[in-house]
């Protein structure tokens, strides 16, 4: 062999080499921007093992997909027109992505589910003028406003967009993230309900290519409020859950952002301190100082006529006044401050699961129990309501406050979420018993479910749920022909057997299917009860697929389950 030879066989040797390491190399499928706790922007490319691969650029234009409805929501709020909701009346086939004919949507849904006819031009207050958010906007979007081609195939950067929406004032910012919650309790993300919580609270979106390929992701907030955006191949239904853990990993942040400020729109909560501790006197410590009334700055020691006394520390958020010539302690905090601090002073923030479902139990509670007064919800620091620390919440509380922020226990009202050190029963939430539960491996929402399993989750802002009377029969009817069910459904493009299934006696209306994986209907006697329970069977089977909001098609679905013909 001539050494030419040998050294085009070497040659092509380091080729086959170079092909297979680079073959071998995991290549960035996702797309994952943000903005850190310092407000430096983070871009990364990440591969299928969820580890990062270098960085992408932010800056370079991107079609907004359905986030153009973020827009649209941003200016009807912060115009303060009162939201016109929308009549689906079963014409338009873009009506599967809002309600059933006959039904209607307000705002917050439309936003979850991304009803664009809700957010059609001629809907929304496009002509008031633009408050400071819409003043910001990026300005290839502002003159998209302008032309009245907002929409799908706008470009903005991920850097302007994630810019904007860190523009958005507390109060709005907080009303789109309990709004867009709706997407994990009772969309297309329930089934990581348990492993998402609250952490990621943003708008799904999908972009079809010229060449048939699609694009989707989310943006939005996560937990500790730093905006984020993300994007991969595929549909949003199969993107948003399949990458929501390593999101979560990898924009997670050390530091936690304190509640302080301006409760500015926020739901607030007014604390009494000590109400059933008289004190006798307010001690300023290490240069603290003490105006009577007015608020407190600094650390100070409280004693109480009975003798006993005890630290409390404020950065002005309580304020002392005296009643009756007697000293009073009160605090406004903001709601999630409220709970991080009951979690404080009444448990502790570790296990981690535990601490989320005793907040999901606390906010549940203050919710329903607080006395409304002078715009924010009124309750006295009590062992006979809730024990409040009188110090700034620790950062981990704040953490488990903030991963389930908006989550409450499912009612029309919210469902009072009593709880007990050690002593749990039906319909009380036994910390000793969590600790357990979530040291076994149970998640926050299983752990909840034992303590009261009569109530689903749903948002603050849901009032469309009720505790739940259980159809145990209908469940074991259920379970004897879910078996079948699932075989025949099995090839269905989006079909996902939705587990464990929770089913309640319809209280009013018609039979619904909601989030936790709870149905609510009349009974199984009549077929037509039967095909009601089949038909919301079908829709949590498909949840996770736009099939699963085709009304037509989970009809037709649960009648050949049933073998009835249409």
């Amino acid at each position: 062999m001539s050494f030419r030879s040998c050294r085009a066989l070497a040659v092509a040797g380091l080729a086959l080499l170079a092909a297979i390491a680079w073959a071998a190399r995991p290549d960035p499928v996702l797309r994952l921007a943000w903005l850190d706790a310092q407000g430096r922007l983070q871009a990364i490319a990440v591969d299928a093992q969820g580890r990062e691969r270098g960085s992408f650029d932010a800056g370079q234009p991107v079609p907004l997909g359905s986030l153009w409805k973020l827009v649209a929501y941003a200016q009807w709020v912060e115009a303060g027109v009162a939201e016109k909701p929308l009549q689906c009346k079963g014409h338009d086939p873009e009506e599967v992505y809002c309600c059933a004919p006959g039904d209607s949507i307000a705002r917050g849904a439309a936003l979850a589910r991304s009803c664009g006819l809700y957010f059609a031009r001629d809907r929304v207050p496009w002509e008031r003028p633009a408050g400071a958010v819409m003043q910001a906007l990026p300005a290839a979007l502002a003159q998209a406003v302008q032309r009245g081609d907002l929409g799908p195939q706008t470009r903005v950067s991920p850097r302007e967009w994630l810019a904007w929406l860190d523009a958005w004032p507390p109060g709005l910012r907080e009303q789109a993230q309990h709004d867009l919650l709706a997407y994990w309790v009772n969309g297309a993300g329930v089934r990581q309900l348990g492993q998402v919580a609250a952490q990621l609270r943003v708008k799904t979106y999908t972009v079809e290519h010229a060449d048939g390929t699609r694009t989707a992701g989310a943006s939005g907030w996560t937990a500790q409020d730093r905006p984020l955006w993300f994007a991969a191949a595929g549909s949003s239904a199969d993107v948003v859950p399949a990458w929501a853990g390593p999101v979560l990993s990898l924009t997670r942040s050390e530091e936690v952002p304190r509640e302080t400020g301006a409760l500015e729109g926020r739901q607030c909560v007014r604390v009494e301190f000590f109400a059933r501790y008289p004190i006798a006197t307010v001690e300023p410590l290490a240069g603290a100082r003490l105006r009577t009334p007015g608020s407190l700055r600094g650390r100070y020691r409280v004693h109480f006529r009975s003798g006993t006394a005890i630290e409390i520390e404020s950065a002005g958020e309580l304020q002392l006044a005296n009643v009756d010539a007697h000293p009073v302690i009160t605090g406004d905090l903001a709601l999630e401050d409220y709970v991080a601090r009951v979690i404080d002073r009444e448990a502790a923030a570790q296990p981690l699961q535990a601490a989320w479902a005793l907040a999901v139990a606390a906010r549940s509670y203050v919710l329903a129990q607080g006395t409304p007064s002078r715009g924010c919800l009124q309750i006295e620091d009590t062992t006979a309501t809730q024990r409040v620390s009188p110090r700034p919440a620790t950062a981990a509380a704040l953490e488990a406050a903030r991963a389930t922020a908006g989550l409450v226990l499912a009612g029309g009202y919210a469902i009072p979420g009593q709880y007990h050190r050690d002593q749990g029963r039906d319909g009380v939430l036994s910390w000793r018993d969590a600790t357990a539960q979530a040291g076994a491996g149970e998640d926050y929402l299983r752990i909840l479910h034992r303590a009261y399993p009569r109530a689903g989750i749903a948002t603050a802002a849901d009032h469309g749920a009720l505790a739940c009377d259980p159809l145990p029969l209908v469940l074991q009817w259920l379970a004897r022909e879910r078996p079948g069910w699932k075989r025949q459904l099995a090839g269905q493009p989006g079909f996902e057997d939705p587990g464990e299934l929770q089913v309640c006696r319809l209280a009013r209306g018609r039979a619904h299917a909601g989030g936790g994986h709870r149905i609510d209907v009349a009974g199984y006697r009549s077929l037509e009860e039967r095909i009601a329970v089949a038909h919301e069977y079908v829709h949590l089977a498909f949840a996770g697929h736009p099939a699963g909001r085709d009304e037509a098609f989970v009809e037709a679905q649960a009648r050949k389950l049933l073998g009835v013909l249409p």
